[in-house]
């Protein structure tokens, strides 16, 4: 829960997906969405990917 008065940005950017070599994808993340200093993960970091089918959502977490 946030402290009364204080706003939590959302980023949000619409984006691609798109075919990588024979059986992968590629989601693309603009920069202005890696720049920000909300973002909250680090270029090569390993991250957990979930899908959430009854949300229809993409979940990418950091490995703990």
């Amino acid at each position: 829960m946030l402290a009364k008065g204080v706003v939590r940005m959302v980023l949000e950017k619409e984006t691609t997906i798109t075919k990588e070599g024979r059986s992968g994808a590629k989601i693309y993340i603009p920069a202005d969405i890696v720049k920000d200093s909300q973002f909250p993960f680090k270029i090569g970091e390993k991250v957990l990917l979930k899908i959430d089918t009854e949300n229809n959502r993409l979940i990418i977490e950091k490995i703990k």
